[in-house]
């Protein structure tokens, strides 16, 4: 294998870079600048996502968990009305 076919197996965290896309953008990232926190950090190590894929990824998580927590409890209240 050589030089260049060693860079392109490395992973995007290797390369300083958030994932590729469709996961992220492909951005190159400073660990040690571009997060607002550890644990951001650390979440980097894991998925190789920035702070700004981190944020997309989570909020849009967390929008849906909130929508379908107001579902159910909307459906609860129905029921409730029912008896």
């Amino acid at each position: 294998m050589n030089a260049f076919t060693r860079k392109l197996a490395a992973s995007p965290i290797e390369n300083g870079r958030c994932a590729a896309k469709p996961f992220g953008c492909g951005r190159p990232v400073n660990p040690t600048t571009d997060f607002v926190d550890e644990l951001s950090r650390k979440e980097y190590q894991i998925s190789g996502l920035c702070q700004s894929c981190q944020d997309s990824v989570f909020n849009d998580e967390q929008e849906q968990y909130d929508d379908d927590r107001e579902e159910f409890e909307r459906n609860q209240l129905a029921q409730d009305n029912e008896y």
